[in-house]
């Protein structure tokens, strides 16, 4: 498994997926966390706060 959801719902009819990455594709330098909305890649983020914040944006 190279993703794990942390998080999911729905916010003004768009659903949305957080996403953690494997831990060994983080100690290769990707970001932690990616963020799909409406099963599309969205952005990718370095901490849970802000990917928190993209998700608050969505409303």
């Amino acid at each position: 498994m190279r993703e794990q959801t942390v998080k999911s719902g729905a916010i003004n009819g768009h659903l949305f997926e957080l996403k953690r990455r494997h831990p060994d594709l983080i100690l290769a330098g990707a970001a932690p966390y990616i963020l799909y909305v409406d099963d599309a890649f969205y952005c990718t983020s370095e901490s849970r706060h802000a990917a928190d914040d993209e998700i608050k944006a969505l409303q």
